[in-house]
């Protein structure tokens, strides 16, 4: 039985005595802040207006200094004017400009004169007139014109006119430049061109000002604004009108960022000593908190020990403080803490009472229950709380021995015999079963319970039903996942294997079961040109092929990758595997659509037997054997694995074996065949070819380890050691002669060869134009960005590249337009049938006039006879390399070569070397 209690009336919310002392804080001292931010606003104002008041003063003292200039122009003028005859005469004055005098009447409407008559206008106005920018031509110099009148008769006017350049009219933009170096200064006439400039004038006399509209529309003969120059800059302007003009302004101007700096710097001082003092005064007040605050936190600290338990002496203990009040509550609150201590006591006491008659419960409560149950010590039910939700039965139907009518059938023997089991021996009670779930469907539950004991004597059982259904499923999906691979569905390698035991395990009266590893064709490409997900959604394809295409009983399983397998058994060996490669490689080569791309691939099949007493592991080793020589014979075909082929494999072992310890011995060795230039006979080069000193078989050729190095990875640093070995010898050689170093595909797509040919450079010291790296045209079909990024960078580092056995590939002449290639070799086959073939004549012309129109050189392996030297000679060929010239050398022999001109194997005409 339990009781429930009254839920607590709601508390209003309390807040910490800290934050009420920091409102107090602040809202003292909220006026002085107020107040601080005020006045450096205000002094920011008066800070900003003073500069602007400063620039304007400059621009007024520069419009007076115009004026100035003007007016002494005008008094010349008008002494001109009085004394000098009228007519074209120049009378002789100090002003660099044309003077003109003319008599005009003085009658006549007084209008805005043009340039063209602005004598006219002076005389009608009777007063000196000043004119704007003016040219007498489109595109010519422009000039300024000032016109002064004299009164000679009633109706007639003696005009003095001056016409001057801009900048001999106004100099004081000079004196006032230098005086202030910071400030942009100009002059602008009414229609808002510029007359002088004090930064880049001859640019910019004659130009319309950038922010005339805006000038204008402030409406005030003086005053500043902001605007940009005419480089983009933003920068103040001050400005007054020039009197006596026709709308002249005279412009100072200064750069934003100085302008502003010249009244934010004092401000920011003002700023920084109020900030200073409002964090005096916050210093001041946090400690007077503080005062208050430390032990008021001491008392409630105390208190909240007192209420857990956990106080280690009494409220006396708390330090005195000076605060009247303070002490009034300490005093009260050590006498609350004795009364409390004595309640303490009473409802411990009633605590323990509590405690012994809901023991029962409490143990229940340990075993995470879903279903509460308890039943009499013979094993009848009483209570089943929660029967109803698991079940869907009511609670009655499971008392008494009435649950066990929803136990699984096969569960109810071992559920019977637990039971029985735990009652005559008083032992806990834990088992796992299924019972029908409210939805019609079995579903998996832990009961758990346990005796309560009496004298030795059972009195009753309590415990749960725990529905651990999502549990076991999670462990049966678990279970599948350990077995079967996650993207097909299909089993794995694990779970194969295990069938492939089942196989060997067999009484010896059955048929032998077969073993087919696939290995898919191509599947790589789809990979790299469509992306991962394509490549997933083409193996889900080939799991769905491959299923239609076996019987019941076998499986289907993927081992890893783009490799499956495939155990038959329970059909005639090896005609049954026969049957089903041969179905299987035509399916697998039927298209596959993936999203709209049509992909074609193959399929390479090895199969091996295996029987009762056969090691699982050697079937599939064999097996995989097979298909490895399946995929050597050109793919798309299946093999039935022979014990030679586990020879030849063991030879491959052992020559991956030799060859990673040639390496680490330096067992290899570079010769030279030198490249000769066709025209002159002059070595130009030599060809490093890489031989291997084995051991056991001699001088072996690259043709017959170089690819098992590219399958192993050994390709990278034996290309490694060619290059630094190629490029040390070459160092020592004249200089002009240059060495040139074959690399395989797969050093191309890896993207680390520059920094390969780098470091081998920087060891030897020899110039990068001086090496040669030469691809062949199967490289360029691999992974095109790659290689394309590898070729790019080696021409940026200076290095020759060339591409050789041209011809003999997928040939494309876009290849020569979109890589940097420096040569084209010729392949020796096209060389070897020029006497035979009109065919390979024609391709070696082509190849050698396309190469010509490309300034792109062409090198003919594989000469051997004069003959064939003749005709590349005519073609126009640049460069020629084989025996007819010599052998390869090793490197010691290289200097003789250079020295006779030829190689020594077979006399020739001297060759010379090249200069």
């Amino acid at each position: 039985m339990s009781m429930q209690q009254p839920a607590p009336a709601a508390r209003t919310a309390r807040r910490p005595l800290r934050r009420y002392l920091t409102a107090l804080v602040l809202v003292a001292l909220l006026p002085v802040i107020v107040s601080a931010c005020v006045a450096v606003w205000r002094a920011g104002s008066a800070f900003r207006d003073a500069s602007a008041d400063q620039l304007l003063d400059t621009a007024q003292a520069l419009s007076r200094a115009v004026e100035g200039e003007v007016n002494r122009m005008v008094t010349l003028l008008r002494v001109t004017a009085r004394s000098a005859p009228a007519g074209n005469a120049t009378p002789p004055l100090p002003i660099d400009g044309q003077i003109s005098i003319e008599d005009r009447p003085r009658s006549g409407a007084v209008a805005e004169p043009a340039e063209g008559d602005l004598a006219g206008a002076a005389a009608r106005a009777d007063r000196p007139l000043v004119s704007n920018l003016f040219s007498h031509q489109p595109g010519g110099r422009v000039r300024v014109a000032i016109a002064v009148p004299h009164p000679q008769e009633r109706d007639r006017a003696r005009v003095a006119m001056l016409t001057i350049e801009p900048a001999s009219l106004i100099t004081s933009l000079q004196s006032r430049t230098q005086a202030s170096p910071g400030l942009l200064f100009a002059v602008t006439d009414g229609a808002g061109q510029v007359i002088a400039r004090s930064v880049d004038p001859e640019r910019h006399i004659g130009q319309p000002v950038p922010e005339w509209a805006k000038l204008k529309a402030l409406g005030t003969s003086s005053g500043t604004f902001r605007a940009l120059t005419k480089e983009g800059e933003p920068i103040v302007f001050a400005f007054q009108e020039v009197r006596g003009t026709p709308g002249w302004v005279v412009v100072a101007g200064e750069h934003s960022a100085a302008f502003d700096a010249r009244w934010q710097k004092p401000l920011l001082g003002l700023a920084v000593g109020a900030g200073l003092a409002i964090l005096l005064a916050l210093l001041v007040a946090g400690r007077i908190a503080r005062l208050i605050l430390a032990p008021v936190r001491a008392l409630a600290a105390h208190a909240a020990a007192v209420a857990a338990g956990r106080a280690s002496g009494p409220a006396s203990a708390i330090p005195p403080s000076p605060i009247a009040e303070f002490e009034a509550l300490r005093h009260s609150l050590d006498a609350a803490e004795s009364a409390l201590v004595g309640s303490a006591e009473v409802e411990r006491r009633a605590a323990e009472t509590l405690a012994a008659s809901e023991r029962r419960y409490r143990a229940l409560a340990k075993l995470g229950a879903l279903v509460f149950w308890r039943s009499t010590g013979d094993g009848a039910v009483t209570e089943a709380g929660g029967w109803s939700e698991l079940t869907g039965k009511p609670e009655a139907a499971a008392l008494g021995s009435g649950w066990t009518a929803s136990v699984h059938p096969a569960d109810r023997p071992m559920v019977t015999a637990v039971l029985a089991e735990a009652r005559s021996h008083q032992l806990p009670l834990d088992i796992e079963f299924r019972i029908a779930g409210g939805d019609g469907q079995w579903r998996w539950v832990r009961a758990r319970g346990t005796p309560m004991v009496d004298g030795g004597t059972i009195t009753e059982w309590v415990g749960v039903f725990e529905d651990i259904d999502a549990r076991r499923q999670a462990q049966a999906r678990i279970a599948h996942m350990a077995h079967h691979d996650g993207l097909t569905g299909l089993p794995n390698r694990l779970s194969f294997r295990e069938r492939l035991e089942l196989a060997a395990a067999g009484t010896g009266r059955g048929p032998a079961e077969a073993v087919l590893c696939i290995d898919l064709d191509r599947f790589k490409e789809v990979n790299d040109t469509l992306g991962h997900p394509a490549g997933d959604a083409l193996l889900r394809a080939v799991t769905e092929r491959l299923c239609g295409q076996v019987r019941d009983g076998d499986v289907v399983a993927r081992l890893g990758g783009d490799e499956f397998a495939i155990a038959q058994g329970a059909v005639p060996q090896p005609d049954g595997a026969a049957a089903l490669a041969a179905r299987l490689v035509e399916v697998l080569a039927q298209p596959f659509d993936l999203d709209g791309h049509q992909v074609v691939i193959g399929a390479s099949i090895g199969i091996a037997l295996i029987g009762p007493g056969d090691q699982p592991d050697t079937g599939l080793k064999n097996a995989d054997i097979a298909l490895y020589r399946a995929k050597e014979e050109g793919r798309g075909r299946f093999f039935f694995f022979e014990p030679a082929m586990d020879a030849r494999m063991q030879a491959r072992r052992a020559m991956e074996l030799a060859l990673r310890r040639g390496l680490a011995e330096e067992q290899f060795d570079l010769l030279y065949q030198p490249q000769v230039r066709t025209q002159t006979r002059e070595i130009t080069g030599f060809e490093a070819l890489l031989r291997w000193r084995h051991p056991e078989r001699g001088l072996l050729a690259p043709a017959e380890f170089i690819p098992l190095a590219e399958e192993i990875g050994l390709i990278l640093p034996i290309g490694e050691w060619v290059l630094a070995r190629a490029c040390a010898d070459a160092a020592k050689w004249p200089d002009r002669i240059k060495v040139a170093v074959n690399v395989a595909p797969s050093q191309l797509t890896q993207r680390g060869l520059p920094d390969a040919a780098a470091r081998a450079l920087k060891a030897s010291g020899l110039e990068p134009s001086r090496l040669e790296i030469e691809i062949t045209e199967n490289a360029l079909t691999a992974d095109l960005e790659a290689v394309s990024a590898t070729l790019f960078r080696l021409k940026s580092m200076g290095v020759r590249v060339t591409m050789d056995d041209f011809g003999t590939g997928y040939s494309s002449i876009g290849y020569l337009r979109s890589f940097p290639f420096d040569k084209i070799k010729i392949d020796a086959s096209f060389v070897r049938s020029l006497g035979e073939e009109e065919e390979s004549r024609a391709i070696i012309r082509a190849v050698t006039g396309l190469c010509d129109s490309l300034g792109i050189a062409t090198t003919a392996e594989g000469v051997e006879t004069a003959a064939q030297r003749d005709f590349l000679t005519a073609e126009r060929c640049t460069e020629m390399q084989g025996f007819l010239f010599s052998e390869p050398q090793p490197a010691s022999q290289v200097p003789q070569l250079l020295a006779a001109g030829t190689g020594q194997a077979l006399p020739r005409p001297p060759l010379h070397i090249a200069k």
